[in-house]
């Protein structure tokens, strides 16, 4: 039963909203002919459809797991330090990924270094340890099949 639910999440009418409007409205804070470097990219997914929207001159992504088959090119990083040149994209995403990680400051930090003009930051936060408790539920079933 628990298997069948995490399998259809992504089929639920708000799971289909979000990857349908997220794109749109991030890609509207993004200049046009961009180098984007996505930090967290997971499959890619997000990523390419924002590429897919915007006219970006390139994006690729990092994340602390590979997955098979990404939409992008996505290579390894400690989740920390990004393995790159300062000022080398001229805009750095970060979409859902902060309320992952242990050292939040030092990533904003140097997706700040590695950025020329634009760090861009979506994410979800919580007020009551009730909020918490959802997020992570949703975190949970969100990110399992991966």
């Amino acid at each position: 039963m628990f298997s069948k639910l995490l399998h259809s999440w992504n089929s639920l009418p708000i799971s289909q909203a979000r990857n349908r409007r997220l794109p749109v409205m991030l890609s509207q804070h993004i200049p046009t002919g961009s180098t984007v470097l996505d930090v967290g990219s997971g499959n890619g997914e997000m990523a390419w459809k924002l590429g897919n929207i915007g006219a970006f001159k390139s994006i690729v992504g990092v994340d602390v797991v590979l997955q098979p088959d990404p939409r992008i090119s996505v290579s390894r990083f400690d989740g920390v330090s990004l393995p790159f040149a300062d000022k080398e994209f001229d805009v750095v995403t970060l979409i859902d990924v902060l309320h992952h990680c242990e050292a939040q400051a030092a990533l904003v930090a140097d997706a700040l270094r590695v950025a020329r003009s634009h760090v861009v930051i979506k994410d979800h936060y919580w007020i009551t340890e009730i909020d918490r408790l959802i997020l992570k539920i949703s975190d949970y079933i969100g990110n399992r099949p991966y």
